[in-house]
């Protein structure tokens, strides 16, 4: 009798082993200031959109940051700063005057599942 319950301790102990590590393949947590895209083995896609914990269920979790901030900068400076940078823009005026475009431009990503989820597979 010792012996059965020695097997069905051990039984018990590997299914809670195996359950707390299929835990994280289970769930995450959103952070705040996040978007997800969750992508499934089987082909469906489902948005994240709140912070918290959410559904994984075996899917692929793609991050996006809520807010992307494009920047025109000068080439080394500030670079880490924004979600994307590119070159200054050079205008020439009707008078053959040049100047330089230095412009910041700040996007929200959408807060409905129907718009951001063609926006991430894209």
């Amino acid at each position: 009798m010792p012996n059965k319950l020695s097997n069905l301790f051990m039984v018990g102990v590997l299914a809670a082993g195996v359950f707390i590590a299929s835990l994280k393949s289970i769930r995450f947590y959103a952070e705040p200031g996040m978007r997800y895209l969750v992508q499934y083995p089987w082909g469906v896609q489902k948005a994240a959109l709140q912070p918290g914990f959410h559904a994984r269920w075996l899917g692929e979790v793609i991050p996006f940051k809520k807010f992307l901030t494009i920047a025109f900068v000068e080439k080394n400076s500030h670079r880490n700063a924004f979600s994307g940078t590119a070159a200054v823009y050079e205008i020439r005026f009707n008078d053959s005057v040049t100047a330089n475009v230095k412009m910041t431009a700040r996007f929200e990503l959408p807060d409905n599942e129907s718009q951001f989820l063609p926006m991430a597979v894209a």
